[in-house]
């Protein structure tokens, strides 16, 4: 939601899932940030989400919603929940099982990208939960999967948390 000085705008918003003990998992594990997280921005992390934005040149044409007048926020909060009922339902249902997160977590594609965000992140997280769900010996095995196809920075960002994650 945007203040447009006499306005207030709607963009679609980030839909989400957030496994606790995977988040809670995975943030106990990561480096120290330079500046100490508070509580709040770990309970604002999502396991699995998406932006109901369209990207590159198709975001010209997103969705919003411009109030100009009180009268107006019954009939534009219809339409905008209807919008994002629309989108964030069928995902809520394909993610409600939390093999079905593992199994997006553990790919490594563009579509894996756009819901589970960079490499190394996305990794770290399909770790966690592979552990949770199966054990000690199965989120090694993915470790050492996603550590092939990790480079750079992010492999070097992946490897350490690893290192201290499956002690």
């Amino acid at each position: 939601m945007r203040n447009r000085g006499e306005a207030i705008e709607l963009d679609s918003p980030y839909v989400a899932v957030r496994l606790d003990a995977v988040e809670d998992f995975v943030s106990r594990f990561e480096p120290p940030p330079p500046v100490p997280l508070r509580a709040v921005d770990l309970q604002a992390r999502s396991t699995i989400g998406f932006r109901l934005e369209p990207k590159g040149i198709a975001a010209v044409f997103r969705k919003s919603w411009l109030m100009l007048e009180d009268s107006e926020a019954a009939k534009i909060a219809t339409e905008f929940v209807a919008h994002v009922m629309s989108k964030a339902v069928p995902f809520w249902d394909r993610f409600s099982d939390a093999r079905e997160v593992l199994r997006m977590l553990s790919r490594d594609d563009e579509e894996s990208r756009i819901y589970g965000g960079p490499d190394h992140f996305r990794a770290e997280k399909a770790v966690g939960l592979a552990l949770l769900l199966e054990g000690t010996d199965a989120a090694r095995k993915l470790a050492e999967k996603k550590k092939s196809a990790l480079r750079g920075d992010q492999l070097l960002a992946f490897k350490s948390w690893a290192e201290r994650a499956l002690v």
